[in-house]
């Protein structure tokens, strides 16, 4: 019983060490220094602007001994290509904008005349200026007005229609009455039957002038009909031209804004703070120049001096792009330690070739460090340095675990 409690506590022991040693690791931070080598590059005190394709001076703002900032421009021009292929882009906007200023003036108009329709029914002439009767709506407009006075016209026909019915309805009725008075009288069979024929003519008569009527209003139904039903199928066919007028000048609208993209890449500024040291070109506004021409010169005001250095790839995980480094220079005659910052580092990793056997891996990476007017760099130009890259504080457990998986890669095998 007594070895078997010295055996749980031992047990109890050990869980809690390794528990309280778990958590240390996970909660402790530690700041990585990271060693690396590198070589002064030198430094790139003259920038050289160079035109990357041909066009026409369109903007300048620069002369020889001028002071500029970055990011500042300092002109711009037009491609060639991009000039023409726009300037028919714009032609091209301006057309569709015209034809879709009229269609809406047409639809609109259209529209209009639908409602009127439907209030007025055909009493009274709608109203239209003479400018607009080249469009659809003068058509339409007309014929809304053949209606109106084909629809007046029958109603004054057909008052004169009913004036001759209500004179052969009193024919018919003293005929009528004729046709009695000669069967009374007894008088001669001839003297009845011409009266027959007069009373047959006077209603057959009657029932011509009621087709008559039937006829002139079925003509203005026809062309009411026609005209309700052209009318539609018009402003139903307009409103789809607006849809794909409006889509095709929207696509032209990018295609212009695109283009006018590209003419803002077009737009050369200053990639640093200096001076224009010179001028090789002839930058008249208007004036032509060539594609992979060097145009001017400009001298930075802060030098910017590189360094080019590698680390193991074991220690890529404690290095990022925007990093501060310290490059310790052990030359003779020069020993100093500065800061500098990471501008980049390589996407793979690389075996050393110089050295035999050697397995381990490297990321290649560029350090810039500024220095105000300092010339003691470009006598140390292909000098080694020594470069450690303190990193942001990460916890024992983090450093352990990204090591081992940095390591697996760090070799060939």
């Amino acid at each position: 019983m007594w070895l078997l409690n010295v055996k749980q506590k031992r047990t109890w022991f050990l869980f809690i060490s390794f528990f309280i040693f778990c958590l240390y690791i996970s909660l402790a931070k530690i700041e990585v220094v990271s060693p690396g080598v590198g070589v002064i590059e030198g430094s790139a005190k003259n920038i050289d602007i160079v035109t990357p394709d041909s066009g026409f001076i369109d903007y300048k703002a620069i002369k020889q001994g001028q002071s500029v900032k970055q990011g500042s421009a300092l002109f711009s021009y037009n491609n060639i290509d991009v000039f023409f292929k726009q300037q028919s882009i714009k032609n091209k906007l301006i057309y569709l904008k015209d034809s879709r200023k009229k269609i809406e003036l047409d639809y609109n108009l259209l529209s209009e005349l639908l409602i009127y329709k439907e209030k007025d029914e055909f009493q009274s002439f709608p109203e239209l200026k003479e400018s607009y009767l080249y469009l659809n709506t003068g058509r339409f407009y007309n014929q809304y007005k053949h209606i109106v006075l084909q629809k007046h016209n029958i109603a004054k026909k057909k008052v004169l229609l009913d004036d001759s019915l209500r004179e052969l309805e009193n024919q018919e009725v003293i005929l009528a009455q004729k046709q009695q008075v000669y069967l009374l009288s007894k008088a001669p069979k001839i003297e009845g039957l011409s009266n027959s024929v007069d009373l047959s003519r006077s209603r057959s008569e009657q029932i011509n002038l009621s087709f008559k009527y039937v006829e002139f209003t079925s003509d203005l139904d026809d062309n009411i009909n026609n005209f309700s039903s052209d009318l539609l199928e018009k402003t139903r066919e307009l409103s789809e031209k607006l849809d794909v007028i409006n889509k095709e000048i929207k696509e032209v609208e990018d295609e212009d804004s695109f283009l006018d993209g590209k003419k803002q890449a077009n737009k050369i500024t200053s990639p640093v703070d200096g001076y224009i040291l010179s001028v090789e070109q002839n930058l008249e506004i208007g004036s032509y120049i060539g594609a992979n021409q060097k145009i001017l010169t400009i001298s930075q005001r802060k030098i910017k001096y590189i360094v080019e250095g590698r680390i193991s790839a074991r220690y890529r995980p404690f290095i990022r792009v925007g990093g501060l480094v310290k490059v310790m220079i052990n030359s003779p005659g020069y020993k100093h330690t500065i800061k500098g910052v990471i501008d980049t580092i390589s996407a793979d990793s690389f075996s050393d070739e110089n050295k035999s056997g050697d397995k381990e891996r490297y990321y290649k990476f560029r350090v810039q460090i500024e220095k105000e007017n300092s010339n003691i760099f470009n006598e140390l130009v292909g000098v080694q340095v020594n470069i450690f890259i303190p990193s942001q504080s990460v916890s024992i457990l983090t450093y352990i675990t990204q090591l081992i998986n940095s390591n697996l890669y760090a070799t060939e095998g």
